[in-house]
C-alpha cells in the first residue's frame, strides 16, 4: 500500500511535467546578449525603477516576472512599444510538433563578416582589433553558418544547443610561432569569418562547437541550467568587476530562485588547471600557449559562487557575491565546498581556494537616471596585519561608477551611460610561488580556453573571469545610442585607459615593490622579472588607450540584417613600452539571414 502511494506521488508531481507543451513553457534561458534584456533594462530606467537582476542568463519565466513588475497603465505611447517588443519576444512555441509533449525548433543562420583594419605590423594579434578581439564586443567571430536547435518537454523542460561552421578566433593560417611565450601573427590587413576567403584556410575551421547548448527546467519562480553558456553578472557597461561576458563560454551548472524582490543564485563553472599550459624549463614556470592532444589533462579548476540580490524600495536595487576559485593539481574535490550557504571564506584552504566578496548598489532616484556603483575585494590586510614582502599577500580590489539614462523616444529607446573603473595591480592574482606545492602556479581568476583547429597547432586563449582589462587599469568608459527594436540601431563609444605594467602573467610572490606601499594603479613600475612569459621583456611605462566606436545596423524583411562597425585606436606607450606608440583604424561589415 505505501509503495502505492508512493507511486502515485511520483506521477502526481511528474504529470504537471509531461503534459503538452503550451505557453506556460517558460524555462527558455535569453543569454546575456540578448536584446531583450537591454530593453528591459532601459525600460526600467526610463520609467523610474531600479535595474532588474544584473545576474545574467535569465530564464523566460524570470524576464516574465520582470516585464508583470512594470505599470503598463503609467506608459506612454513610446514606453508601450518598447513594452509590446518585450511581451512579444518572450517564451515563443515550437514550430514543429506544437501541440505534443515534445516541441521542437530547428533553424539556421548564414553570417558573412568582413574586418580590415590599416595598421598590420602592430595590430597583428586579433585580440587587438576592435571589431573583433577583448576591446570590443564580438569577442568570438560569428560563424559562417549556424544550426541552432530547441526543444520543449512539457512545461518545465527545455533544451538548447547550436551547432556552426566558422572560423576560429586564434586565425591559426595567420600564427608563425610565438614570442615572449605569447603567439606571434603574421601580418594582415584583413580577415573574414567564411573559410576558404584568403586569409582564413581550413586550418581556421573552428572546432570548439558548440559555444552555447544546455539544458534547463524549472517553474514560475525557480531554474536549474546546465551546460555551456556565457554569463555575466554585474551592472557595467565597459565590463564587469565580478564575472564579465567576454569569457566566450562557461562550462556551467547553476540554479536560481526569484521574486520580485529578491533573487538567489548558486552557480559552478568548470575551467582547465594551469598543469595544462603551464610548462617548467630549467626550474622556470611559464606560459605554453599550444595545446597538447597527446598530454592527458590534469587537475581541477572550478570556480563557485552564491549571489544574493534584492530590492527594498523599488527605486533601489543591491547584490552581494562570495565566490571561489578552487584548484586541486591532482583533481580531488572537496564537496563541503557545495553548500549552498556557507562562507567560503571560513573554509581556510588557501592552499586549495582564493575567495572574491563583491557588492553592488544601483539607484534609480528619478525617472530616466540610473546611477550605479561595485566594488569587489580579491585581498584585504587589515592595518598591521602583513607587510608587502614575501611574506604575506598584498592588497587587490576593484572599484566601480556609473550613471545610465534611457528615454523612450518614437519608436525606439535612447540610452547613454558614462563609467570609471579603477583596478588594483594585484586584483585577480594570487602566485604562491613554490609555497604550495602543486598549486605554485597560483589560484587565480584567469581563466584559460583551449582554441583548437584542425591542425593540429591550437592554443590556448586566457580571459579574466571578472573585469574584461583586468588589473593595474584605470578606465573611463561613454556610450550612447539609438535603438528601435526589431528594426534598426546606432552605437558609439568613446573609451580611455591608463594600464600599467602589471598583467595576468605577473606573479604577486617575484614581484616586490621598493616600499612597504601597495602600488596603485596605473603602475610604471616593471613587473617582467616575475612574469609567466618565457622572455617577458621590460614593461617601463604605463600604457594609455583611446577607443572610439561607431557601430549601426538595419533589419530587412524581418530575417536579413546588416550592420557595420568602425573604430578608431591609439595608444602611447605600446606593449608599456615608452615611446612606442600605435594607432589603427578598423572597419566591419557584414550581413545576416535567419531562417
Amino acid at each position: 500500500m505505501k509503495k502505492a502511494i508512493a507511486i502515485l506521488l511520483v506521477v502526481f508531481c511528474l504529470m504537471p511535467v509531461f503534459s503538452v507543451v503550451t505557453d506556460s513553457n517558460r524555462q527558455e534561458i535569453y543569454s546575456v546578449d540578448s536584446p531583450v534584456y537591454d530593453a528591459m533594462e532601459y525600460l526600467y530606467i526610463s520609467t523610474g525603477l531600479a535595474l532588474p537582476s544584473t545576474t545574467g542568463p535569465w530564464s523566460a519565466a524570470e524576464l516574465d516576472m520582470m516585464l508583470k513588475s512594470i505599470d503598463v497603465s503609467k506608459l506612454d505611447a513610446s514606453e508601450k512599444a518598447v513594452y509590446d517588443y518585450i511581451a512579444s519576444e518572450l517564451g515563443h512555441s515550437p514550430r514543429l510538433n506544437p501541440d505534443d509533449i515534445f516541441g521542437l525548433d530547428i533553424g539556421m543562420e548564414v553570417r558573412g563578416d568582413f574586418h580590415v583594419h590599416t595598421n598590420k605590423d602592430d595590430f597583428t594579434n586579433p585580440d587587438l582589433w576592435a571589431n573583433w578581439g577583448k576591446f570590443g564586443d564580438w569577442n568570438v567571430p560569428e560563424p559562417l553558418l549556424a544550426f541552432p536547435l530547441e526543444t520543449w518537454i512539457g512545461n518545465n523542460i527545455y533544451g538548447y544547443s547550436s551547432f556552426s561552421f566558422g572560423v576560429n578566433r586564434s586565425l591559426l593560417s595567420l600564427c608563425e610561432g610565438t614570442e615572449n611565450g605569447a603567439v606571434v601573427y603574421n601580418p594582415s590587413y584583413y580577415t573574414t569569418n567564411i573559410l576558404f576567403v584568403p586569409p582564413t584556410q581550413m586550418s581556421d575551421l573552428n572546432l570548439n562547437i558548440p559555444y552555447r547548448a544546455f539544458g534547463s527546467i524549472g517553474g514560475p519562480w525557480w531554474n536549474i541550467s546546465i551546460g555551456r553558456d556565457k554569463l555575466s553578472w554585474g551592472p557595467g557597461v565597459s565590463g564587469n568587476l565580478t564575472v564579465g561576458d567576454q569569457v566566450p563560454y562557461h562550462n556551467n551548472a547553476r540554479f536560481t530562485a526569484f521574486s520580485n524582490s529578491f533573487k538567489y543564485t548558486f552557480s559552478m563553472s568548470s575551467f582547465l588547471h594551469p598543469d595544462n599550459y603551464i610548462d617548467t624549463e630549467g626550474g622556470i614556470d611559464y606560459f605554453n600557449p599550444y595545446f597538447d592532444m597527446t598530454t592527458e589533462r590534469t587537475g581541477l579548476k572550478m570556480f563557485l559562487a552564491h549571489r544574493l540580490e534584492w530590492r527594498i524600495i523599488d527605486k533601489i536595487n543591491m547584490a552581494l557575491t562570495e565566490s571561489i576559485m578552487y584548484q586541486s593539481h591532482n583533481g580531488e574535490f572537496d564537496f563541503l565546498v557545495l553548500s549552498p550557504t556557507a562562507i567560503f571564506h571560513n573554509y581556510y584552504i588557501r592552499s586549495n581556494a582564493n575567495s572574491l566578496l563583491s557588492f553592488e548598489i544601483d539607484y534609480t532616484p528619478i525617472d530616466h537616471l540610473n546611477i550605479y556603483g561595485a566594488v569587489v575585494i580579491d585581498e584585504f590586510r587589515l592595518p598591521g596585519e602583513f607587510d608587502i614582502t614575501k611574506a604575506g599577500p598584498p592588497s587587490a580590489a576593484g572599484y566601480q561608477l556609473g550613471a545610465k539614462t534611457s528615454w523612450a523616444i518614437g519608436k525606439g529607446m535612447f540610452y547613454a551611460s558614462l563609467e570609471g573603473v579603477y583596478t588594483d595591480p594585484w586584483l585577480y592574482l594570487r602566485d604562491d610561488g613554490d609555497s604550495y606545492g602543486s598549486n605554485r602556479y597560483g589560484i587565480n581568476f584567469i581563466v584559460a580556453n583551449p582554441e583548437f583547429a584542425n591542425s593540429g597547432r591550437a592554443n590556448y586563449d586566457l580571459d579574466f573571469l571578472g573585469y574584461r582589462y583586468g588589473n593595474d587599469a584605470v578606465v573611463a568608459n561613454l556610450n550612447a545610442g539609438y535603438k528601435v527594436y526589431g528594426s534598426w540601431y546606432v552605437d558609439g563609444t568613446l573609451m580611455y585607459m591608463a594600464h600599467g605594467c602589471y598583467d595576468m602573467f605577473t606573479r604577486w610572490k617575484e614581484v616586490v615593490p621598493g616600499s612597504d606601499e601597495d602600488p596603485a594603479a596605473p603602475s610604471d613600475n616593471p613587473s617582467s622579472s616575475g612574469s609567466f612569459l618565457r622572455n617577458p621583456g621590460t614593461k617601463n611605462a604605463v600604457s594609455h588607450t583611446i577607443l572610439l566606436s561607431l557601430q549601426g545596423g538595419i533589419t530587412l524583411y524581418e530575417d536579413l540584417n546588416f550592420y557595420a562597425k568602425a573604430d578608431f585606436v591609439n595608444i602611447i606607450n605600446y606593449e608599456n613600452l615608452k615611446g612606442k606608440n600605435a594607432s589603427d583604424f578598423q572597419f566591419s561589415i557584414g550581413v545576416s539571414y535567419y531562417i
